[in-house]
């Protein structure tokens, strides 16, 4: 115990980002604390409050657990440079998906509450996760006008955001996230047609 208590640097991030991760997915927003994410953490409560000012941001902290921030540079990393606009979206939405399956759905879940209650919060969210996923489907869509596979008046937000949204939704309204059989379902009858030239 008090060799995990020296813990140090990287190592002491790792094992606070661990346990709020997993905390907030637990118990939820309202139960989350600083007390109980030190004690999981196995550290004293100092080191988060160096760390963070309060449990809103190590909430959002324990958000890049569940979400982790898409890397920066070519997004055709995420499906090759020769897949469709078609198959790119598809697979950026499984990557979302696959995210929402695990602690990300639960942590989502658990913030929802939160951010409908505290407008300052919600917004903390949307430019910590959302608004960097949102950045990535707009290049995305960006490519496909450049491909000629979609047209240049669907370069909106709205039209970026719909895959995106209806993966949320379901998490927050039914607990799952969507099957790889309705994700292509909703790129096939939904987003490819708001897009085609």
């Amino acid at each position: 115990m008090r060799s995990v208590l020296r813990r140090r640097g990287a190592a002491l991030d790792a094992a606070i980002r661990d346990a709020a991760c997993t905390e907030l997915a637990e118990v939820g927003y309202a139960a989350f604390s600083m007390e109980s994410v030190a004690a999981r953490a196995r550290t004293g409560k100092g080191s988060l409050y160096r760390r963070f000012p309060d449990k809103q941001q190590l909430a959002l902290y324990a958000m890049d657990c569940g979400f982790p921030q898409p890397p920066p540079g070519d997004i055709t990393i995420f499906f090759g440079p020769d897949a469709s606009t078609r198959d790119a979206v598809l697979e950026v939405l499984r990557r979302i998906a696959e995210a929402m399956d695990g602690e990300g759905g639960a942590i989502m879940r658990a913030t929802s509450a939160e951010a409908a209650r505290d407008p300052e919060f919600g917004a903390l969210i949307d430019e910590r996760i959302v608004a960097p996923r949102r950045e990535r489907m707009l290049q995305l869509l960006q490519r496909g006008v450049q491909r000629g596979e979609v047209r240049e008046s669907a370069l909106t937000t709205q039209i970026a955001e719909v895959g995106p949204v209806m993966l949320f939704h379901t998490v927050l309204t039914e607990g799952r996230a969507l099957t790889d059989a309705e994700l292509i379902s909703l790129v096939d009858g939904v987003i490819m047609p708001m897009l085609r030239p």
